[in-house]
């Protein structure tokens, strides 16, 4: 089961990011699906998200981190564009309240983290510790191999040939994700600063950053390789 969030997240982000790149596949029409109100992806999204939320507590932190970028990537038309991704979190986090309300009911208590959600203002000597246990597993080890380096690059190289949206999106979901990552060791004290995932899940966590990483980055490249998201050019 612990896998299957990182699943979700995958397909809901290819859900979510594909349409910003349907030139190069032709889904769509050039430009946004969320221009264009063709909301059948963003439904799947949906859909796929609150079911993450409800398998894994993970599953709703990142899915916050997704909606997060892609309202950063719609950052010029908040108006037309936010209403419709807000309404996408509805799923999941009603799906969330009615699990909380049943396993209340049935005397079983929702682990909340150790330091509450704001710890970090309180525990400020473990803030730079969990980021470096991040930024290790994604880069100093072998866990996840190049692919992390490679999303990187292909972020900047997206960023410097002005791919727009795309470039936004998955540069706002790497840092965004990055430190719900942080964010989880640093609440939960009980947890060492560790690799062991007997003893701190991080590298499953991080998983939710990589595992999309590989759906999303031949649509950045592409994007790239060709000058430019062409969604972002159209008037």
């Amino acid at each position: 089961m612990r896998h299957l969030t990182g699943l979700l997240i995958l397909v809901a982000l290819v859900a979510a990011a594909a349409p910003t790149a349907s030139a190069h596949f032709k889904l769509l029409e050039p430009q946004s699906w969320l221009v264009e109100n063709d909301s059948g992806l963003l439904v799947l999204a949906s859909g796929l998200l609150g079911a993450a939320a409800i398998t894994k507590r993970e599953g709703l932190l990142f899915g916050w981190c997704l909606l997060a970028s892609a309202m950063a990537a719609n950052w010029s038309k908040k108006r037309a564009t936010w209403p419709m991704l807000l309404a996408a979190a509805v799923p999941g986090v009603a799906l969330t309240f009615a699990w909380r309300i049943w396993l209340s009911q049935v005397g079983v208590r929702y682990e909340s983290p150790e330091l509450g959600y704001f710890g970090l203002f309180t525990h400020l000597g473990r803030v730079w510790p969990s980021l470096h246990l991040t930024i290790h597993v994604l880069f100093g080890g072998s866990w996840w191999q190049l692919v992390p380096v490679i999303l990187v690059v292909g972020i900047v190289v997206a960023l410097a040939t002005r791919t727009g949206k795309l470039a936004t999106f998955s540069a706002a979901y790497v840092v965004l994700a990055g430190l719900a990552c942080s964010w989880a060791t640093l609440s939960f004290p009980s947890l060492p600063f560790s690799t062991d995932d007997s003893l701190n899940p991080i590298v499953r966590l991080t998983g939710a950053l990589v595992i999309p990483a590989t759906a999303v980055l031949p649509l950045l490249l592409a994007a790239a390789w060709d000058g430019g998201d062409p969604s972002r050019k159209q008037t």
